[in-house]
């Protein structure tokens, strides 16, 4: 074989090889999975979203409104949160065949199995979870895990489906406005301080306030239009909450309204030292928090409306 053939045989082989290169890469970045294949092109479709795992929470939607375990109304933000995740989480790739094991493995036993209900009868499912660090998310389905995300957002998307009861529920305490409000009392236990307003005929009126600031009156009751507590707390779980809910309370704040849904009556505990928040309870001895600054926009006195 002649020079000339040899470095034909060559160039030969190196073209092969090069082609051969060429249609393995190919054929590895082949897109071989769906990135849609978790996403809920259509979410006004929705009419459950059950999450489990050793509890369950059930966001159930009927006439318009959202429930949580047939027992509360559902924070709208959080629904509207899940919303946005359902329809825009995107699979950025299978999970590499190194990591499967040990992926599935811990996705299956602290993963939330998410089922998505139809109102055409069908539904889709699906495991969350994610790494230790609560940086990458990961959806498991038919033994196949994904790591998954929302473009152009970095923070953790499993997060949503390892909220608690307690977090779900709608947070708003007060709804009441001026319109409808008939009373507002608030009753301090240890002071003759006590704030009463109430609906006189024609307009809202304070008791023992003879030269009404309308003004100062109309913005302390348009806090109470859309005013939520900051958490709900689980009894036993904060020990310093529990022993203050033993203690006496300091005052009670009593609304009436026409629509007597938004009637609440709630003791105030005192605020406990080096805290930034109010414990709260209502008749049914829930607990709640309140930050000190929004709360004591409620603690107001009489003397406040008062003109000058």
């Amino acid at each position: 074989m002649n020079k000339n053939t040899k470095l034909f045989v060559i160039l030969a082989g190196l073209i092969l090889v090069s082609v051969l290169i060429s249609l393995t890469g190919k054929e590895d970045n082949r897109q071989s999975f769906d990135p849609q294949m978790f996403t809920v092109m259509d979410t006004s479709m929705i009419e459950s979203v059950v999450i489990s795992s050793n509890t369950v929470n059930e966001i159930t939607r009927g006439n318009g409104i959202w429930r949580l375990n047939d027992k509360f109304n559902a924070d709208l933000n959080m629904i509207e949160v899940l919303k946005s995740i359902l329809s825009q989480v995107k699979v950025k790739r299978p999970v590499a065949k190194l990591n499967q094991v040990d992926i599935i493995a811990e996705l299956k036993q602290t993963g939330k199995k998410v089922t998505v209900n139809y109102t055409d009868g069908s539904q889709s499912s699906f495991v969350a979870g994610g790494n230790s660090s609560k940086k990458d998310s990961y959806y498991l389905l038919d033994d196949k895990a994904y790591l998954v995300e929302i473009p152009g957002y970095n923070n953790y998307i499993s997060g949503i489906f390892e909220l608690t009861e307690n977090q779900w529920r709608d947070r708003v305490l007060f709804s009441t406005t001026w319109r409808s409000l008939q009373s507002l009392n608030i009753d301090y236990i240890e002071s003759e301080e006590d704030l009463d307003i109430f609906f006189d005929e024609k307009f809202l009126t304070v008791k023992g306030v003879n030269k009404l600031d309308t003004t100062s009156l109309m913005d302390y009751i348009g806090q109470y239009q859309y005013f939520q507590i900051n958490d709900f707390l689980e009894k036993g779980k904060y020990k310093k909450y529990d022993s203050l809910f033993q203690t006496k309370h300091m005052a009670v704040v009593t609304i009436n309204d026409i629509d007597t849904s938004k009637n609440r009556k709630l003791e105030v505990y005192p605020l406990m030292e080096g805290e930034n928040f109010y414990l709260l309870t209502d008749e049914k001895e829930e607990m709640m928090v309140i930050d000190r600054k929004r709360m004591e926009n409620i603690l107001s006195k009489k003397a406040q409306f008062i003109s000058k």
